[in-house]
């Protein structure tokens, strides 16, 4: 299942880069990386792999994603791409799925860690919003590990 992920990410984000110039799937094979790094299971490490597709417009479906894989990882894609719509049921501890948050900690995770190709205009925006939203979820999750990563690379750029 993970090679098959792994192959539908390639295939997605064949024609994609990232601002540095990297092929787009690295960014989603980082994010998996990081997920196995914090022991998150299969689904949620494939849910990872396929992240953004829906987001980044490759047109591949949830209802796809759902007929190759499981209902369970479209759900997860899906609660990542509008994660911001959805941010206040996590701060009020109302059900949102913690596979979801775990995908999205990691994705930011990568995205701090390469912030120095994003526009520098938004570097400072994006700092802060690490420390106040996904520092703060690390710390709620109890990853203090990840809340120290985020805060370090983020007060770089405040």
């Amino acid at each position: 299942m993970l090679e098959k992920a792994y192959n539908l990410a390639l295939s997605a984000h064949r024609n994609q880069k990232r601002k540095s110039g990297e092929d787009y799937v690295t960014h989603a094979i980082n994010v998996a990386i990081i997920l196995a790094e914090m022991e998150a299971d299969e689904e949620t490490i494939i849910a990872g792999l396929l992240h953004d597709i829906i987001e980044e417009k490759t047109g591949v479906t949830l209802k796809e994603v759902e007929e190759s894989f499981s209902l369970k990882i479209a759900k997860m894609i899906d609660d990542v791409t509008n994660f911001n719509d959805k941010y206040s049921k996590i701060i009020n501890k109302e059900s949102f799925d913690e596979h979801a948050i775990m995908i999205k900690l990691a994705d930011r995770l990568h995205n701090m860690r390469t912030i120095e190709f994003m526009d520098s205009q938004r570097w400072n925006e994006k700092a802060k919003e690490t420390i106040e939203i996904f520092s703060t979820i690390a710390a709620k999750l109890n990853n203090s590990k990840l809340k120290i990563e985020l805060n370090n690379l983020a007060l770089k750029y405040v």
